[in-house]
Parts: structure tokens; sequence; C-alpha cells
């Protein structure tokens, strides 16, 4: 299970420090793919989780998210939810607001893990 970008801090004398932060960039065009990402992140123990993600249309983002929130986030129990320390962030990016790159190009969803769904933040 690789993931593709973790964060430490650099400054502490452990040879394996745990990481602060994980990463992963997935672009494949199935919501399966970006599904796969979240869950890897999510068995980390970690401050933070993001996974990065892009569709084409700002309504098919929104889609992935409520579809992949439904297939994982929903398939966890509550206590294995609400277990979950740190934040979890989905980072969509749509072409279709390109034009005010970074803020149009990029919407930001993040867990709620008591209720267990992403809110757009």
């Amino acid at each position: 299970m690789g993931i593709d970008v973790m964060a430490f801090d650099g400054t502490g004398p452990t040879r394996w420090p745990f990481p602060h932060a994980a990463f992963e960039l997935e672009n494949h065009a199935k919501d399966d793919r970006v599904a796969y990402s979240l869950w890897k992140v999510l068995c980390l123990r970690v401050g933070l989780r993001v996974v990065f993600a892009y569709r084409a249309d700002w309504e098919r983002g929104r889609q992935m998210v409520n579809a992949i929130g439904a297939d994982v986030i929903a398939a966890l129990r509550p206590e294995q939810r609400t277990s979950i320390a740190g934040q979890t962030v989905l980072v969509i990016g749509n072409r279709g607001e390109g034009d005010t790159f970074p803020d149009g190009y990029f919407k930001f969803w993040m867990l709620d893990a008591n209720l267990g769904r992403f809110e757009r933040v």
C-alpha cells in the first residue's frame, strides 16, 4: 500500500518517525480509485489526511464526494468512524471554474467523523 506523499517533522532524533500528514493524488476517472485512496489514508495514524482528485465539472465532483463518502465512510462502524483522529480532507479540482485559479479550481470537503459525511469548507 503505497502513499504518494507523507510529511514528517524532521527535527526529532528518531530514525523512523511517524508522519504528521499523508497525501494521495488520484486523478483516475473511476470513483472507485478515489475511494481506494481515501481508504488508504484513513488506515494511517496521522494528524492530516488529504486526497486530491479531479473531475471535469463541479456537479460530477460533488457527486463523487457523496458517492465515495457513502461507499467508504458509511461502511465504517460508528465507533470506528468516531475514533478517526485528526482531519481528513478531499480536495477536488474542477476546470469549470479554472478562470479563478486556485480559488475556483479547488473545492475542499472535510470529514465530519461524528456525522459520517463530508462537509464543504
